[in-house]
């Protein structure tokens, strides 16, 4: 099926598969930060459901049955923005795109019990992958963990960057077993739950947030980073029309992020004054 039209091309399923399937293979977990909206113009006679199974299909025929599709659905249901303190699993919509509040109603996904950073995952591995005993985003049995585990392919698809949500795991770790980062700490959030079976109970959820009080000018910074995977070979960009697709993998940017902050403790930091997601909790 064709999906885009940009400077007279067509982009197809295939397009996809033919320019990603040598860096994406059968039974790979992938961890999707997704902009469907930058690579074209959507192709005439196409509706939004068409157009966004169109993507799914891509992704799913590059992984296949045994593989498995990971998607942010996050609400940051218990932040700052969010004076109700209110997650139902089923019904509270995403705020990071159209892909993801798509995928989060399919039948065949779960999405995880996690009222600030949730994810709608598909595949083999859903059910493992969805569990979460310990209540922590970025902490120990968090889905970052588990995908760290099976070195998931962490990708940006039409993004202006590539700063996947899982440095945050990568400083956590780093806090916790090595040395502590003096711009974060690990915060306890309580609210309303609604669960998959529609029972509402109090809970609470562990995430590593940002002192704004202290560090009110700090925000994340990819730039070195992207520079030292680039350098590695361990960062894959492909241009499809008016977009980039990068990818790389869990391990890679485990290790070239805990070597990062070992030489410097503001390594994902700048001083730009400029909030950014992790604002909200």
């Amino acid at each position: 099926m064709n999906i885009y039209e940009y400077n007279g091309q067509i982009i197809s399923i295939q397009t996809f598969i033919d320019k990603l399937s040598a860096y994406i293979n059968k039974g790979d977990t992938l961890s999707l930060e997704i902009d469907t909206m930058k690579f074209g113009k959507i192709c005439r006679g196409l509706d939004k459901n068409s157009f966004l199974e169109s993507i799914f299909e891509a992704f799913y025929r590059l992984v296949g049955d045994g593989g498995n599709i990971v998607v942010p659905t996050f609400s940051y249901s218990w932040g700052l923005d969010s004076p109700k303190k209110y997650f139902d699993v089923l019904n509270t919509p995403s705020k990071v795109g159209i892909f993801p509040e798509f995928l989060r109603k399919r039948t065949d996904v779960i999405r995880t019990l996690d009222p600030m950073f949730s994810f709608a995952i598909w595949g083999k591995d859903k059910k493992d992958l969805s569990k979460n005993p310990n209540r922590t985003s970025f902490g120990k049995d968090s889905l970052y963990e588990k995908i760290h585990k099976s070195n998931a392919k962490l990708i940006s698809f039409g993004l202006k960057k590539y700063d996947p949500t899982f440095v945050h795991y990568v400083e956590q770790y780093f806090h916790e077993n090595i040395d502590e980062l003096d711009y974060r700490f690990i915060k306890k959030f309580k609210g309303t739950i609604v669960n998959h079976e529609g029972n509402e109970y109090n809970d609470y959820q562990y995430c590593f947030s940002r002192y704004l009080d202290k560090f009110p000018d700090l925000d994340f910074d990819e730039t070195k980073m992207v520079q030292t995977l680039t350098k590695q070979d361990k960062l894959t960009k492909i241009v499809i029309g008016n977009a980039e697709v990068c990818i790389s993998d869990c391990e890679s940017v485990f290790n070239v992020g805990i070597e990062g902050l070992r030489r410097d403790r503001r390594y994902f930091m700048t001083n730009r004054g400029i909030k950014g997601c992790m604002d909200k909790i």
